[in-house]
């Protein structure tokens, strides 16, 4: 089991959060999906985001990281 950090923000809050789940032996998964509207609007238009187009590229990204990362996590 690990968990996904969703709705990340780059601050130093953020940050320490994550590290205490850490130190609580939490095991994470290393993307984040950061706080998009991208997300939001997928749920909201019934697509994905990699669907979406320019605008939406940076989450696009974050999802196929993750789907790279289960993807290994499952062969291991």
């Amino acid at each position: 089991a690990r968990l996904l950090a969703t709705m990340c923000q780059s601050t130093n809050l953020a940050k320490n959060a994550l590290e205490v789940l850490e130190t609580f032996g939490i095991p994470l998964l290393k993307t984040r999906l950061g706080l998009r509207t991208a997300y939001r609007q997928s749920a909201a238009w019934g697509s994905v985001v990699v669907n979406q187009g320019h605008e939406a590229r940076a989450a696009a990204v974050e999802i196929n990281a993750l789907l790279d990362e289960l993807l290994k996590l499952l062969e291991a």
